[in-house]
């Protein structure tokens, strides 16, 4: 991932990791903002019941960015 200031650009691998984890492609996402939203958007369609979507809450959560 490529930062400067609040912009963003993700690599390939980046994008991948995403998919992997949610399963959905992030199309294009230009800001850090945007970025925590889709995330927190991934975060909300997971329920807390077993432990492997506390896991992957855990793992999405963790990609989340600083401001």
């Amino acid at each position: 991932m490529l930062r400067l200031g609040d912009q963003i650009r993700l690599h390939k691998s980046d994008i991948d990791r995403i998919k992997q984890l949610t399963g959905v492609e992030l199309k294009i996402v230009c800001s850090v903002e945007e970025f925590n939203l889709f995330i927190e958007g991934q975060l909300a369609h997971l329920d807390e019941h077993t432990p492997d979507s506390r896991l992957l809450r855990l793992m999405l959560a963790d990609e989340r960015l600083e401001s």
